[in-house]
């Protein structure tokens, strides 16, 4: 089992991006909050939106050594790394030939994408606010950097969760 996880702000808004280019949803006015949210509360794009909940729901089923989570920003960053990483965990031949296509292609690199205003960025990092914290744990790996881009504190994260395992029980003795 592979799982490719995604910032979750980052990857709503490619699906919506998608979404609208595919005409499966209408035009989103993207500077509109409360379009943007609506589109957010729609069950389809809610079910995989949680990549936190995905992997603890996949962790329960399957053996630790046949599940990885990758990550989309190692493949951003280093394709045919990530491509490596990957065969090998399926037990193929990395050095072999996938065909014409490189690591790196990307059928999408073309197409149009909505435009992301600092205002629905923010709105979106507010909606996953929780989700982003989740993911630092759950996941791990490139996921801890995702609440520092949208200004979550990794320090106030980290003190949030300890204070959420009531690591932090002692500071109650002490006031």
């Amino acid at each position: 089992m592979i799982f490719l996880a995604r910032d979750p702000v980052e990857r709503v808004w490619s699906q919506l991006s998608m979404d609208v280019r595919a005409g499966s949803v209408p035009q989103v006015d993207t500077a509109d909050v409360g379009q943007v949210t609506r589109y957010l509360l729609n069950p389809a794009v809610l079910l995989r939106s949680y990549p936190s909940k995905i992997v603890a729901r996949w962790r329960r089923y399957v053996r630790p050594d046949l599940f990885r989570i990758y990550f989309f920003d190692d493949l951003e960053r280093d394709p045919a790394g990530l491509r490596r990483s990957i065969l090998s965990f399926l037990g193929a031949d990395p050095r072999k030939p996938s065909g014409r296509l490189t690591a790196s292609y990307n059928a999408q690199a073309g197409k149009e994408k909505l435009p992301l205003t600092d205002k629905i960025r923010s709105a979106l990092a507010q909606f996953f606010k929780q989700e982003l914290k989740a993911c630092v744990t759950e996941l791990g790996g490139p996921a801890k950097k995702w609440p520092a881009r949208y200004g979550f504190s990794l320090l106030l994260l980290f003190l949030q969760l300890m204070d959420d395992f009531d690591i932090l029980f002692w500071c109650d003795w002490v006031a």
